[in-house]
């Protein structure tokens, strides 16, 4: 992420990416799933700040209890964009 992201401590500082990073870095093990590391990256990428970074899973399917839905929060509620599932219009969900 510091290599490709243009500002990444423009919200955080570089020490709380660094604690962050080191938290992860303790947790991964030889038996960790993918859907673990993923678990485990999303917050840090969530400290960005930025509705162009985010990552893609290439476990994610329904079978693995991960939504497939590309959803966005405005005014306490969850619009649905996209349904990767199927062709589906957008909802609005309180």
């Amino acid at each position: 992420m510091r290599e490709i992201h243009p500002n990444i401590y423009r919200y955080t500082s570089k020490s709380d990416f660094d604690k962050a990073f080191e938290n992860v870095r303790g947790s991964l093990n030889e038996n960790i799933t993918n859907k673990q590391f993923y678990n485990l990256l999303t917050p840090i990428i969530a400290m960005v700040h930025c509705g162009h970074t985010f990552g893609i899973a290439s476990f994610a399917d329904d079978k693995q209890g991960v939504l497939p839905l590309e959803v966005k929060i405005l005014n306490e509620k969850i619009y649905e964009l996209r349904n990767l599932s199927s062709s589906q219009d957008v909802q609005a969900y309180k």
